[in-house]
């Protein structure tokens, strides 16, 4: 079951898409595609085997700067269109990240 997907807005081959088994979102995950979905890389530093990524934003000042929200309120960041991720410390008590909007300043 895909829950969210997101295509690169300057580029289609690369994809990032959040998956689950079912729809009670057991056994989450999250891939990457850089060849119009052909294949997929699983990302295995994002979210968790009980946390799933639910929101995924590219920021539109930086194409090669993706974002994604988990549900249970951890954000990742990625410089390199999706490739690595780094965890964003947020200062707020823990809440789920549903939706995800980046603007540019």
């Amino acid at each position: 079951m895909v829950n969210n997907g997101l295509q690169r807005p300057d580029d289609a081959d690369v994809v990032l898409v959040s998956a689950s088994s079912d729809a009670g979102r057991q056994n989450p995950q999250f891939y990457r595609s850089s060849n119009g979905a052909a294949s997929w890389h699983l990302i295995e530093s994002v979210g968790s085997d009980d946390d799933m990524v639910v929101a995924i934003d590219w920021d539109p000042a930086d194409p090669d700067r993706v974002y994604a929200g988990t549900e249970g309120g951890s954000i990742f960041c990625s410089e390199d269109r999706g490739e690595s991720w780094e965890a964003i410390t947020i200062s707020m008590s823990t809440i789920a990240v549903s939706a995800m909007v980046v603007a540019s300043a």
